[in-house]
Protein backbone atom coordinates (compact mmCIF):
# COMPACT_ATOMS: atom_id res chain seq x y z
CA UNK A 1 0.00 0.00 0.00
CA UNK A 2 2.93 2.30 0.49
CA UNK A 3 3.55 2.22 -3.27
CA UNK A 4 0.12 3.62 -4.08
CA UNK A 5 0.01 7.36 -4.85
CA UNK A 6 -1.95 9.46 -2.46
CA UNK A 7 -4.61 11.58 -4.06
CA UNK A 8 -5.28 14.73 -2.22
CA UNK A 9 -8.63 16.19 -3.21
CA UNK A 10 -7.55 19.66 -2.08
CA UNK A 11 -4.88 19.85 -4.81
CA UNK A 12 -6.67 18.22 -7.72
CA UNK A 13 -7.43 20.16 -10.93
CA UNK A 14 -10.56 22.27 -10.87
CA UNK A 15 -13.56 20.88 -12.68
CA UNK A 16 -14.15 22.29 -16.17
CA UNK A 17 -17.18 24.44 -16.51
CA UNK A 18 -19.47 23.63 -19.43
CA UNK A 19 -19.27 25.79 -22.57
CA UNK A 20 -21.88 28.44 -22.84
CA UNK A 21 -23.41 29.70 -26.09
CA UNK A 22 -21.65 33.04 -25.61
CA UNK A 23 -18.26 31.26 -25.47
CA UNK A 24 -18.99 29.47 -28.73
CA UNK A 25 -20.15 32.71 -30.39
CA UNK A 26 -17.05 34.57 -29.17
CA UNK A 27 -14.77 31.83 -30.54
CA UNK A 28 -16.59 31.83 -33.88
CA UNK A 29 -16.30 35.62 -34.15
CA UNK A 30 -12.57 35.52 -33.36
CA UNK A 31 -12.09 32.79 -35.99
CA UNK A 32 -14.03 34.80 -38.58
CA UNK A 33 -11.94 37.93 -37.89
CA UNK A 34 -8.75 35.92 -38.24
CA UNK A 35 -9.95 34.45 -41.54
CA UNK A 36 -10.82 37.93 -42.86
CA UNK A 37 -7.41 39.28 -41.84
CA UNK A 38 -5.66 36.41 -43.66
CA UNK A 39 -7.77 37.02 -46.80
CA UNK A 40 -6.93 40.75 -46.77
CA UNK A 41 -3.20 40.04 -46.45
CA UNK A 42 -3.35 37.48 -49.27
CA UNK A 43 -5.30 39.92 -51.48
CA UNK A 44 -2.74 42.68 -50.91
CA UNK A 45 0.18 40.34 -51.65
CA UNK A 46 -1.43 38.90 -54.78
CA UNK A 47 -2.39 42.39 -55.97
CA UNK A 48 1.24 43.48 -55.72
CA UNK A 49 2.25 40.45 -57.76
CA UNK A 50 -0.68 40.62 -60.17
CA UNK A 51 0.93 42.79 -62.84
CA UNK A 52 0.90 40.68 -65.99
CA UNK A 53 4.00 40.01 -68.00
CA UNK A 54 4.74 42.75 -70.52
CA UNK A 55 4.17 41.56 -74.07
CA UNK A 56 4.59 43.25 -77.43
CA UNK A 57 0.86 42.82 -78.06
CA UNK A 58 -0.16 44.47 -74.76
CA UNK A 59 2.27 47.33 -75.35
CA UNK A 60 0.98 48.02 -78.89
CA UNK A 61 -2.66 47.88 -77.78
CA UNK A 62 -1.96 50.37 -74.97
CA UNK A 63 -0.11 52.71 -77.35
CA UNK A 64 -3.06 52.63 -79.75
CA UNK A 65 -5.49 53.50 -76.94
CA UNK A 66 -3.26 56.41 -75.95
CA UNK A 67 -3.02 57.66 -79.55
CA UNK A 68 -6.83 57.55 -79.92
CA UNK A 69 -7.95 58.75 -76.49
CA UNK A 70 -4.98 60.23 -74.65
CA UNK A 71 -5.33 63.87 -73.60
CA UNK A 72 -2.99 66.59 -74.86
CA UNK A 73 -3.00 68.28 -71.46
CA UNK A 74 -2.34 66.28 -68.32
CA UNK A 75 -0.54 66.19 -64.99
CA UNK A 76 0.80 63.10 -63.29
CA UNK A 77 2.88 61.98 -60.35
CA UNK A 78 5.22 59.05 -60.86
CA UNK A 79 7.05 57.13 -58.12
CA UNK A 80 10.22 55.23 -59.04
CA UNK A 81 11.82 52.63 -56.78
CA UNK A 82 15.19 50.97 -57.24
CA UNK A 83 18.69 52.43 -57.64
CA UNK A 84 17.36 55.86 -58.63
CA UNK A 85 14.34 56.05 -56.36
CA UNK A 86 12.50 59.33 -56.86
CA UNK A 87 9.14 60.97 -57.16
CA UNK A 88 8.36 62.90 -60.35
CA UNK A 89 5.70 65.53 -61.02
CA UNK A 90 5.03 65.99 -64.74
CA UNK A 91 2.92 68.63 -66.49
CA UNK A 92 2.13 68.42 -70.20
CA UNK A 93 0.36 71.06 -72.33
CA UNK A 94 -0.43 70.60 -76.00
CA UNK A 95 1.32 67.23 -75.94
CA UNK A 96 4.64 68.76 -74.81
CA UNK A 97 6.15 68.73 -71.31
CA UNK A 98 6.10 72.15 -69.64
CA UNK A 99 7.44 71.18 -66.22
CA UNK A 100 9.08 68.14 -64.67
CA UNK A 101 10.14 68.05 -61.03
CA UNK A 102 12.18 65.28 -59.44
CA UNK A 103 11.71 65.20 -55.67
CA UNK A 104 10.31 68.76 -55.91
CA UNK A 105 13.36 70.08 -57.82
CA UNK A 106 13.43 71.04 -61.51
CA UNK A 107 15.40 68.76 -63.84
CA UNK A 108 17.04 69.72 -67.15
CA UNK A 109 14.47 70.18 -69.95
CA UNK A 110 16.45 67.86 -72.27
CA UNK A 111 15.30 64.90 -70.09
CA UNK A 112 11.64 65.91 -69.73
CA UNK A 113 10.37 63.82 -72.65
CA UNK A 114 11.12 60.51 -70.91
CA UNK A 115 8.75 61.47 -68.10
CA UNK A 116 5.79 61.93 -70.46
CA UNK A 117 3.48 59.10 -71.46
CA UNK A 118 5.06 58.72 -74.95
CA UNK A 119 8.49 58.77 -73.28
CA UNK A 120 7.43 56.06 -70.82
CA UNK A 121 6.29 53.94 -73.77
CA UNK A 122 9.79 54.34 -75.26
CA UNK A 123 11.33 53.23 -71.96
CA UNK A 124 9.16 50.10 -72.06
CA UNK A 125 10.22 49.37 -75.65
CA UNK A 126 13.88 49.83 -74.71
CA UNK A 127 13.61 47.51 -71.71
CA UNK A 128 11.85 44.88 -73.83
CA UNK A 129 14.78 44.96 -76.28
CA UNK A 130 17.32 44.76 -73.44
CA UNK A 131 15.50 41.92 -71.67
CA UNK A 132 16.63 39.47 -74.35
CA UNK A 133 20.23 39.95 -73.16
CA UNK A 134 20.23 41.35 -69.59
CA UNK A 135 24.03 41.15 -69.43
CA UNK A 136 24.48 43.83 -72.09
CA UNK A 137 21.10 45.51 -71.63
CA UNK A 138 21.15 46.01 -67.87
CA UNK A 139 24.70 45.10 -66.80
CA UNK A 140 23.56 41.83 -65.22
CA UNK A 141 25.72 38.74 -64.72
CA UNK A 142 25.93 36.31 -67.65
CA UNK A 143 23.01 33.90 -67.64
CA UNK A 144 20.70 36.34 -65.83
CA UNK A 145 17.04 36.51 -66.73
CA UNK A 146 14.87 39.62 -66.88
CA UNK A 147 11.15 39.65 -66.09
CA UNK A 148 9.11 42.65 -67.23
CA UNK A 149 5.58 43.29 -65.99
CA UNK A 150 3.21 46.14 -66.77
CA UNK A 151 -0.30 47.38 -66.10
CA UNK A 152 -1.92 49.80 -68.55
CA UNK A 153 -4.89 52.09 -68.03
CA UNK A 154 -7.83 50.33 -69.65
CA UNK A 155 -9.45 53.51 -70.99
CA UNK A 156 -6.56 55.78 -71.96
CA UNK A 157 -3.76 53.25 -72.35
CA UNK A 158 -1.01 55.01 -70.37
CA UNK A 159 1.30 52.66 -68.44
CA UNK A 160 0.10 52.77 -64.82
CA UNK A 161 2.79 50.48 -63.44
CA UNK A 162 5.99 48.87 -64.70
CA UNK A 163 8.29 46.37 -62.99
CA UNK A 164 11.70 45.23 -64.19
CA UNK A 165 13.07 42.31 -62.20
CA UNK A 166 16.50 40.81 -62.84
CA UNK A 167 16.26 37.42 -61.18
CA UNK A 168 18.99 36.94 -58.61
CA UNK A 169 20.16 40.56 -58.85
CA UNK A 170 17.73 42.69 -56.85
CA UNK A 171 20.06 45.71 -57.01
CA UNK A 172 19.09 45.97 -60.71
CA UNK A 173 15.33 45.76 -60.06
CA UNK A 174 13.28 48.85 -60.83
CA UNK A 175 9.62 49.75 -60.55
CA UNK A 176 7.69 52.86 -61.42
CA UNK A 177 4.04 53.63 -60.87
CA UNK A 178 1.83 56.55 -61.84
CA UNK A 179 0.06 57.30 -58.58
CA UNK A 180 -1.92 60.29 -59.89
CA UNK A 181 -3.06 61.13 -63.40
CA UNK A 182 -5.28 64.12 -64.18
CA UNK A 183 -6.41 65.26 -67.61
CA UNK A 184 -7.25 68.92 -68.09
CA UNK A 185 -8.88 68.53 -71.50
CA UNK A 186 -11.54 66.41 -73.11
CA UNK A 187 -10.58 62.93 -74.24
CA UNK A 188 -9.97 62.87 -77.97
CA UNK A 189 -12.94 61.34 -79.83
CA UNK A 190 -12.37 57.91 -81.33
CA UNK A 191 -13.88 59.03 -84.64
CA UNK A 192 -13.28 62.73 -85.26
CA UNK A 193 -16.06 64.53 -87.08
CA UNK A 194 -15.53 64.97 -90.79
CA UNK A 195 -14.87 68.55 -91.91
CA UNK A 196 -17.95 70.29 -93.30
Amino acid sequence: MDDQPVINSEHSAPARRPLRASDVALGAAAGALLAIAVMVVLAVVSRRQSAPELTEQALRAAQQRWEKRGPNNYRMDLVVTGRQASRYHVEVQGGKPTQVLRDDHPIPPRTWYYSTVPGLFEVLEHDMECSDDPTHGFGARPGSRAVLRAVFDERLGYPRKFERLILGEPHLDMTWEIIRFESSDEIKPEHPAAPS
